[in-house]
């Protein structure tokens, strides 16, 4: 939001809609091992965020990490 709040009323409305409404969605979509993203446009500036599953990391053995 910290970008969104400095674009026009259209894509700061896009941005603030996704915030309240469509987590859930990018949430299903990350389950399902889908990327999801947000775009917003104003005139020439486009930005653009992805998030993209990761396969899980098991935690680090803490053994290994003594120094």
């Amino acid at each position: 939001m910290m970008i969104a709040i400095n674009m026009d009323e259209e894509p700061y409305c896009q941005a603030r809609d996704w915030i309240d409404h469509d987590q859930d969605e990018a949430t299903r979509d990350l389950s399902e091992g889908q990327a999801h993203t947000l775009m917003l446009k104003q005139g020439t500036t486009h930005a653009t965020w992805t998030v993209t599953p990761v396969p899980y990391l098991p935690p680090p053995d803490l053994a290994d990490t003594s120094m």
